[in-house]
């Protein structure tokens, strides 16, 4: 059955709370073809109710309630039945409203914060200062002359070119077990977590997240040039270290996300790419822990970190 021939679909478009259909009176009106398939199978009485929801104070017709009830009683329905039918529906409607108030919030936290960091949010962790250290693998990806491509390109296209690059850079941390914590305009910053003692593993994730990456973007730039739009390279670092998972900012705007030191030291290591020559640049401490992906990386020497005391041995993918 297609579904604007349905009766639901007629008491949207009508604003029709209820539908009913005396089946047995040879003189019904069954204007829809569903309602003589229910009158086949036996069915005298049809009743249909729809219940609209409020959802985050915005009221719309799309969502809602929709039941549709039949009896096979020789006289169908009583008043009776109907008037129980219309004093238990709201009830139900109720139940099914707050789930799905809480399902949208599930789906939008998880969409603009994270899945990890939704629950937590969800869960009530909100007071501000409130967090933990925790190991974790850093994932900072930056796009390469953004200011300058965007010159070039009409305002309305910059969004699209945005979102299609971020989907080269997202898709390959998500389908690894990563967590995207924030979009840094033309960047992103995301993490691997993990324990001392399972660092490997995810940091042969990272690695593989991060060459995923530069290869969806080089086949994205190649399909932009062939159209003659500007293309960007992308940049990214990984490291491995302690960060701080919490909360930051004021008591009434909050950012769930990661801090520190090695939050600090991906964004500089980041830096170095263009300079170096390389889209992918990895930290001592992740080579170190990289047992497994280790023959995957080479050295590009030891350089220095803006804001750190010592320089730190790099590293690339092995061409």
């Amino acid at each position: 059955m297609a579904w604007n021939q349905s009766p639901f679909f007629h008491m949207i478009e009508h604003r029709q709370p209820t539908m009913r259909r005396r089946l047995g009176d040879p003189d019904a009106a069954l204007e829809f073809s569903v309602l003589e398939d229910i009158r086949d199978q036996g069915n005298t009485d049809y009743f249909a109710r729809m219940i609209e929801f409020d959802v985050a104070e915005i009221r719309s017709h799309l969502t809602g309630m929709a039941t549709s009830w039949a009896t096979d009683r020789s006289d169908g329905f009583s008043d009776q039945h109907i008037e129980i039918l219309e004093r238990l529906l709201p009830r139900l409607a109720l139940s099914l409203d707050i789930g799905l108030a809480r399902q949208i919030a599930v789906n939008v936290l998880d969409t603009y914060v994270g899945p990890a960091s939704g629950h937590r949010i969800l869960a009530g962790d909100i007071r501000p200062g409130m967090m933990e250290v925790l190991p974790a693998v850093i994932f900072y990806a930056d796009l390469r002359g953004f200011t300058a491509v965007s010159d070039t390109m009409p305002p309305a296209r910059i969004g699209d070119m945005l979102n299609a690059y971020f989907e080269c850079m997202v898709r390959p941390v998500m389908d690894r077990g990563g967590q995207v914590l924030k979009f840094l305009g033309d960047g992103l910053l995301a993490t691997f977590d993990t324990m001392a003692d399972e660092a490997d593993p995810l940091c042969s994730q990272a690695l593989s997240a991060a060459a995923d990456a530069i290869d969806r973007v080089r086949v994205l730039n190649e399909e932009r040039r062939a159209t003659d739009w500007p293309a960007m390279e992308l940049d990214i670092a990984l490291h491995l270290g302690d960060v701080l998972y919490g909360n930051v900012g004021a008591a009434d705007r909050l950012d769930f996300t990661v801090i520190g030191p090695a939050v600090n030291e991906a964004s500089r290591i980041e830096t170095l790419c263009q300079p170096l020559g390389h889209n992918v640049l990895v930290s001592e401490a992740f080579a170190r822990a990289a047992k497994t992906c280790c023959v995957r990386l080479q050295s590009v020497g030891h350089h220095e970190l803006r804001g750190v005391r010592e320089t730190q041995e790099l590293f690339t993918l092995r061409l």
